[in-house]
C-alpha cells in the first residue's frame, strides 16, 4: 500500500514535470545609439537625397523613365507592408482565440431506403437525424498559449 502511494506521486511528478513549459521570456537589454549615421561635416548642409534625383534621365532611355514613373505611381512596398501587419495581427488573435471557449453546432438527416429482397425479409425505409453540440475549452494550465502570444 505504501509502495503504490509512493509510486502514484512519484508518477505524478514526473509527469508534471514533463508539462512544464519553460521560464517566461524577458527582453534583454540593448543598448541602442541615439543615431545611428552621423553626417559628415561637409555634407551636413546637403539637402537633397540621390533618391530624389531623377538619375534614370542620365540614360535617355523612355523605357527606363516609363518604368520608374509606373513604379513611383504604384508603390506596392508600402502596401504589402500594411498588409503584412495586418496579417500578423490577424495571426496573434487566431493565436490568442485559443484561450477561450470554442462551440460546435452540427445537424444531419439522412433516408434510407431498401428493397425486398427475399420473402424473409421485407423491404423497409429507416429515417434518421443526427443533432450535435460540442463545446471545448482548453484550460491553460502551464501557459501554452499565453506564450505563443
Amino acid at each position: 500500500m505504501k509502495n503504490t502511494a509512493l509510486l502514484g506521486i512519484l508518477v505524478v511528478l514526473v509527469l508534471e514535470a514533463g508539462c512544464m513549459m519553460g521560464p517566461k521570456y524577458k527582453r534583454p537589454a540593448v543598448n541602442v545609439p541615439q543615431e545611428y549615421r552621423t553626417p559628415e561635416p561637409q555634407l551636413a548642409t546637403q539637402t537633397s537625397s540621390l533618391g530624389n534625383e531623377q538619375w534614370w534621365q542620365l540614360y535617355q532611355d523612355p523605357v527606363l523613365t516609363q518604368l520608374i514613373h509606373t513604379a513611383i505611381a504604384q508603390n506596392y512596398d508600402v502596401r504589402i507592408a500594411a498588409a503584412r501587419v495586418l496579417e500578423a495581427q490577424a495571426q496573434v488573435g487566431i493565436t490568442r482565440s485559443n484561450q477561450f471557449p470554442s462551440a460546435s453546432v452540427g445537424a444531419d438527416i439522412y433516408s434510407q431506403q431498401n428493397a425486398k429482397v427475399t420473402k424473409v425479409f421485407p423491404a423497409y425505409q429507416v429515417n434518421a437525424g443526427d443533432l450535435n453540440l460540442s463545446v471545448i475549452w482548453n484550460l491553460d494550465f502551464w501557459g501554452k498559449y499565453r506564450r505563443q502570444t
